[in-house]
Protein backbone atom coordinates (compact mmCIF):
# COMPACT_ATOMS: atom_id res chain seq x y z
CA UNK A 1 0.00 0.00 0.00
CA UNK A 2 1.55 3.29 -1.21
CA UNK A 3 0.60 6.09 1.43
CA UNK A 4 1.78 9.30 -0.45
CA UNK A 5 1.76 10.91 2.71
CA UNK A 6 5.36 11.48 3.30
CA UNK A 7 6.44 14.69 5.76
CA UNK A 8 8.86 16.93 5.12
CA UNK A 9 9.07 18.09 8.42
CA UNK A 10 13.13 19.03 9.71
CA UNK A 11 12.15 16.77 12.56
CA UNK A 12 11.68 13.58 10.88
CA UNK A 13 14.00 11.44 8.95
CA UNK A 14 12.84 11.53 5.31
CA UNK A 15 14.71 8.85 4.10
CA UNK A 16 13.66 6.26 6.80
CA UNK A 17 10.11 7.52 5.77
CA UNK A 18 10.83 6.51 2.11
CA UNK A 19 12.33 3.41 2.78
CA UNK A 20 9.59 1.72 4.87
CA UNK A 21 7.29 3.60 1.99
CA UNK A 22 9.42 1.22 -0.90
CA UNK A 23 9.54 -1.97 1.27
CA UNK A 24 5.22 -1.49 1.60
CA UNK A 25 5.44 -1.29 -2.21
CA UNK A 26 7.70 -4.71 -2.24
CA UNK A 27 5.38 -6.60 0.03
CA UNK A 28 2.04 -5.14 -0.95
CA UNK A 29 2.61 -6.19 -4.92
CA UNK A 30 4.97 -8.53 -4.96
CA UNK A 31 7.52 -6.94 -7.41
CA UNK A 32 8.40 -9.10 -10.12
CA UNK A 33 11.47 -10.67 -10.25
CA UNK A 34 12.49 -8.71 -14.02
CA UNK A 35 10.55 -5.46 -13.15
CA UNK A 36 12.68 -2.83 -12.63
CA UNK A 37 12.87 -0.47 -9.69
CA UNK A 38 13.12 3.23 -10.81
CA UNK A 39 14.76 6.06 -8.32
CA UNK A 40 12.66 8.58 -10.96
CA UNK A 41 9.48 6.83 -10.68
CA UNK A 42 9.31 6.31 -7.42
CA UNK A 43 10.36 9.84 -6.14
CA UNK A 44 7.53 10.93 -8.77
CA UNK A 45 4.85 8.35 -7.13
CA UNK A 46 5.98 9.36 -3.15
CA UNK A 47 6.73 13.25 -3.95
CA UNK A 48 10.09 13.73 -3.12
CA UNK A 49 13.17 14.20 -4.74
CA UNK A 50 15.94 11.53 -6.20
CA UNK A 51 18.00 11.96 -3.63
CA UNK A 52 15.91 10.35 -0.63
CA UNK A 53 14.77 7.54 -2.56
CA UNK A 54 18.02 6.63 -4.08
CA UNK A 55 19.89 6.19 -0.25
CA UNK A 56 16.82 4.12 0.62
CA UNK A 57 17.23 1.89 -2.57
CA UNK A 58 20.76 1.86 -1.52
CA UNK A 59 20.61 0.47 1.58
CA UNK A 60 17.95 -2.35 0.38
CA UNK A 61 21.06 -3.13 -2.07
CA UNK A 62 22.92 -3.97 0.62
CA UNK A 63 20.63 -5.23 2.80
CA UNK A 64 20.04 -8.17 0.26
CA UNK A 65 16.37 -6.79 -0.80
CA UNK A 66 17.21 -5.44 -3.94
CA UNK A 67 19.91 -6.15 -6.64
CA UNK A 68 21.93 -3.35 -8.78
CA UNK A 69 20.68 -4.08 -12.68
CA UNK A 70 23.47 -3.68 -15.20
CA UNK A 71 21.76 -1.57 -17.46
CA UNK A 72 20.75 0.35 -14.27
CA UNK A 73 17.72 0.74 -11.60
CA UNK A 74 17.02 -1.97 -9.53
CA UNK A 75 15.49 -5.49 -9.29
CA UNK A 76 13.97 -6.71 -6.37
CA UNK A 77 16.12 -10.06 -5.33
CA UNK A 78 14.47 -13.52 -5.71
CA UNK A 79 14.15 -15.68 -2.54
CA UNK A 80 15.29 -19.43 -2.97
CA UNK A 81 15.25 -22.07 -0.76
CA UNK A 82 18.97 -21.37 0.29
CA UNK A 83 17.74 -17.74 1.11
CA UNK A 84 15.04 -18.63 3.17
CA UNK A 85 17.86 -21.57 4.95
CA UNK A 86 19.76 -18.58 5.93
CA UNK A 87 17.20 -16.21 7.27
CA UNK A 88 15.63 -18.87 9.12
CA UNK A 89 19.48 -19.42 10.46
CA UNK A 90 20.14 -16.02 11.86
CA UNK A 91 16.49 -15.33 13.29
CA UNK A 92 16.92 -18.78 14.99
CA UNK A 93 19.77 -17.34 16.63
CA UNK A 94 18.48 -13.73 17.50
CA UNK A 95 15.22 -14.01 18.22
CA UNK A 96 15.61 -16.47 20.80
CA UNK A 97 18.33 -14.03 22.85
CA UNK A 98 15.91 -11.33 22.24
CA UNK A 99 13.25 -12.81 23.81
CA UNK A 100 14.98 -13.85 26.57
CA UNK A 101 16.49 -10.22 27.41
CA UNK A 102 13.26 -9.04 26.85
CA UNK A 103 12.38 -11.34 29.98
CA UNK A 104 14.71 -9.82 31.86
CA UNK A 105 13.21 -6.76 31.56
CA UNK A 106 9.41 -6.54 30.18
CA UNK A 107 7.64 -4.65 32.75
CA UNK A 108 3.69 -4.37 33.25
CA UNK A 109 2.95 -1.88 30.32
CA UNK A 110 5.24 -3.83 27.59
CA UNK A 111 3.50 -7.06 28.73
CA UNK A 112 -0.05 -5.18 27.95
CA UNK A 113 1.31 -3.76 24.58
CA UNK A 114 2.40 -7.12 23.41
CA UNK A 115 -1.09 -8.63 23.85
CA UNK A 116 -2.50 -6.08 22.25
CA UNK A 117 -0.24 -6.74 19.30
CA UNK A 118 -1.34 -10.18 19.48
CA UNK A 119 -4.87 -9.30 19.64
CA UNK A 120 -4.41 -7.04 16.34
CA UNK A 121 -2.19 -9.78 14.68
CA UNK A 122 -5.39 -12.06 15.23
CA UNK A 123 -7.79 -9.99 14.43
CA UNK A 124 -6.09 -8.78 10.97
CA UNK A 125 -5.40 -12.18 9.77
CA UNK A 126 -8.78 -13.14 10.23
CA UNK A 127 -10.17 -10.42 7.81
CA UNK A 128 -7.41 -10.76 5.29
CA UNK A 129 -5.96 -7.03 6.74
CA UNK A 130 -2.07 -7.89 5.53
CA UNK A 131 -1.55 -4.12 5.70
CA UNK A 132 -2.86 -4.11 9.26
CA UNK A 133 -0.97 -7.60 10.23
CA UNK A 134 2.24 -6.78 9.22
CA UNK A 135 2.12 -3.19 11.31
CA UNK A 136 0.78 -4.98 14.41
CA UNK A 137 3.53 -7.95 13.64
CA UNK A 138 6.20 -5.05 12.88
CA UNK A 139 5.66 -3.56 16.21
CA UNK A 140 5.09 -6.44 18.37
CA UNK A 141 8.48 -7.73 17.27
CA UNK A 142 9.83 -4.16 17.31
CA UNK A 143 8.39 -3.99 20.95
CA UNK A 144 10.43 -6.78 21.88
CA UNK A 145 13.47 -5.85 20.36
CA UNK A 146 13.50 -2.36 22.09
CA UNK A 147 13.00 -3.63 25.72
CA UNK A 148 15.64 -6.22 24.90
CA UNK A 149 18.18 -3.06 24.92
CA UNK A 150 20.33 -4.96 21.95
CA UNK A 151 20.32 -2.38 18.83
CA UNK A 152 22.61 -4.02 16.99
CA UNK A 153 20.19 -7.03 17.26
CA UNK A 154 17.67 -5.10 16.30
CA UNK A 155 19.20 -4.05 13.15
CA UNK A 156 19.85 -7.39 12.17
CA UNK A 157 16.05 -9.07 13.03
CA UNK A 158 14.88 -5.97 10.93
CA UNK A 159 16.96 -6.69 8.21
CA UNK A 160 15.68 -10.60 8.13
CA UNK A 161 11.93 -9.99 8.83
CA UNK A 162 12.09 -7.31 6.31
CA UNK A 163 13.19 -10.37 3.93
CA UNK A 164 10.53 -13.29 5.33
CA UNK A 165 7.36 -10.61 4.64
CA UNK A 166 7.67 -10.80 1.21
CA UNK A 167 6.85 -14.61 1.56
CA UNK A 168 4.80 -14.54 4.57
CA UNK A 169 2.56 -11.86 3.10
CA UNK A 170 1.43 -14.00 0.15
CA UNK A 171 1.54 -16.89 1.81
CA UNK A 172 -1.44 -15.63 4.15
CA UNK A 173 -2.86 -13.53 1.29
CA UNK A 174 -4.25 -17.35 0.29
CA UNK A 175 -7.55 -18.82 1.51
CA UNK A 176 -6.08 -22.19 2.11
CA UNK A 177 -3.29 -20.89 4.45
CA UNK A 178 -2.54 -21.58 8.51
CA UNK A 179 -4.12 -18.70 10.32
CA UNK A 180 -3.11 -20.21 13.48
CA UNK A 181 0.84 -19.64 12.84
CA UNK A 182 1.44 -16.78 14.58
CA UNK A 183 -0.13 -18.45 18.09
CA UNK A 184 3.61 -18.99 18.97
CA UNK A 185 3.50 -15.34 20.29
CA UNK A 186 0.97 -16.05 22.80
CA UNK A 187 3.21 -18.90 24.20
CA UNK A 188 6.28 -16.70 24.27
CA UNK A 189 4.07 -13.61 25.87
CA UNK A 190 2.97 -15.68 28.82
CA UNK A 191 6.42 -17.25 29.09
CA UNK A 192 7.73 -13.45 29.51
CA UNK A 193 4.74 -12.21 32.10
CA UNK A 194 6.31 -15.42 34.10
CA UNK A 195 9.59 -13.77 34.21
CA UNK A 196 10.70 -17.65 33.01
CA UNK A 197 13.60 -16.26 30.58
CA UNK A 198 15.00 -20.10 29.37
CA UNK A 199 11.38 -20.98 28.89
CA UNK A 200 10.55 -18.00 27.10
CA UNK A 201 13.79 -18.64 24.82
CA UNK A 202 12.91 -21.96 24.45
CA UNK A 203 8.93 -21.18 23.01
CA UNK A 204 10.67 -18.32 21.13
CA UNK A 205 12.80 -21.00 19.24
CA UNK A 206 10.02 -23.37 19.01
CA UNK A 207 8.44 -20.45 17.09
CA UNK A 208 11.16 -19.82 15.04
CA UNK A 209 11.54 -23.37 14.16
CA UNK A 210 7.57 -24.13 13.06
CA UNK A 211 7.73 -20.83 10.92
CA UNK A 212 10.88 -21.90 9.08
CA UNK A 213 9.20 -25.04 8.43
CA UNK A 214 5.64 -23.83 7.03
CA UNK A 215 7.37 -21.42 4.75
CA UNK A 216 9.91 -23.59 3.73
CA UNK A 217 6.93 -26.25 2.79
CA UNK A 218 5.07 -23.13 1.38
CA UNK A 219 8.20 -21.82 -1.11
CA UNK A 220 9.12 -25.48 -2.00
CA UNK A 221 5.98 -27.20 -3.01
CA UNK A 222 3.59 -23.96 -4.31
CA UNK A 223 5.31 -21.15 -5.10
CA UNK A 224 8.38 -22.20 -7.34
CA UNK A 225 6.34 -25.50 -8.99
CA UNK A 226 2.94 -22.75 -9.53
CA UNK A 227 5.17 -19.86 -10.78
CA UNK A 228 8.66 -20.80 -11.68
CA UNK A 229 11.67 -18.81 -10.07
CA UNK A 230 10.97 -16.19 -12.47
CA UNK A 231 8.21 -14.92 -11.61
CA UNK A 232 6.36 -13.08 -8.97
CA UNK A 233 4.61 -13.57 -5.79
CA UNK A 234 2.28 -10.84 -7.03
CA UNK A 235 1.27 -13.05 -9.90
CA UNK A 236 0.34 -15.59 -7.19
CA UNK A 237 -1.93 -13.14 -5.03
CA UNK A 238 -3.95 -12.26 -8.35
CA UNK A 239 -4.37 -15.61 -9.32
CA UNK A 240 -6.27 -16.49 -6.09
CA UNK A 241 -8.01 -13.63 -5.70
Amino acid sequence: MLNKAISKNRDERLVFQVYNQILGIIHDRGVARTEKISALNLAEKLGVSRTPVSFALFRMEIEGLLMGDEKGGWIVTPISLADLDDCFDLKECLFPVIVESATKKASTDDLTKLYTFIDEINRSIKWNDLFSWRAADKGFNHLLEVVSGNQRLTYVEQVIDNQLYRLLTTYLSLPNSDKNIFSGYQDIVFAISSGDAPLAMNKAKEFVIELRGNQKKFLQDVVIPLLGPSNSFGELISNNA
